[in-house]
């Protein structure tokens, strides 16, 4: 027989892994800083603008493509159906 939680317990449950992961972000960033002498603000943030510019790059050529591939595959099938 299976335990069933109730959802107060599942909520909480949820929450302690976030507060763990930020944890383990803070000492990874606390790390790097003791180790690169105070540049870790540097290097995180051209971590941060990489992230940003492919993302970018994903949401303009990606959707942007990808529609462009969809309507195009589209009316090859429309002509395939014409002939």
């Amino acid at each position: 027989m299976t335990a069933s939680r109730s959802p107060q317990e599942s909520k909480s449950g949820s929450f302690i892994p976030l507060v763990l992961a930020f944890l383990l972000a803070g000492a990874v960033i606390a790390t790097l800083s003791l180790l690169t002498m105070g540049f870790v603000g540097v290097i995180v943030a051209v971590v941060i603008g990489l992230a940003a510019f492919i993302a970018v790059q994903y949401l303009i050529w990606g959707w942007w493509l990808g529609k462009v591939i969809r309507e195009d595959d589209k009316s090859e099938r429309e002509e395939e159906r014409n002939y």
